[in-house]
C-alpha cells in the first residue's frame, strides 16, 4: 500500500521530517513557557525562571532543542526521533541515512 510519504523523494522526506520536528519543538517550548504562568514565580526553581522565558521560546532556532533543567542540546529532529516511533510514517529511513 502506497502512502503519500512513499511518493516523496528523499530530499522532500528530509524537509518534511525537519518541518514536523520544528513544529514539535515549537509546541514543546510554548508549553514550557506557558507553564511558568500557571505557577507563582517563587514556587519554581530559579533555573526555570531564568531559562524558560521569552528567549527560551523565541530566541533560538527551532532546529535545536534544549532541555528545561539541563544543558543537553540536540537537534529537534533527534528529539523527535527519540520521543516518537516514526516506523509507520516512512520517514525513519531518511533519519537513519544521515
Amino acid at each position: 500500500m502506497q502512502t503519500l510519504v512513499s511518493k516523496l523523494t528523499k530530499k522532500e522526506k528530509k524537509l518534511l521530517l525537519r518541518f514536523i520536528a520544528r513544529i514539535s519543538e515549537s509546541s514543546y517550548r510554548r508549553g514550557a513557557h506557558q507553564t511558568l504562568h500557571l505557577f507563582e514565580f517563587d514556587e519554581l526553581p530559579a533555573i526555570l525562571i531564568k531559562d524558560v522565558g521569552e528567549h527560551f521560546r523565541y530566541g533560538t532556532s527551532l532546529d535545536n532543542s534544549k532541555g528545561l533543567t539541563d544543558n543537553i542540546k540536540m537537534t529537534s529532529v533527534d528529539r523527535l526521533i527519540q520521543q516518537y516511533d516514526l516506523g509507520r510514517t516512512g520517514l525513519e529511513e531518511v533519519y537513519e541515512n544521515n
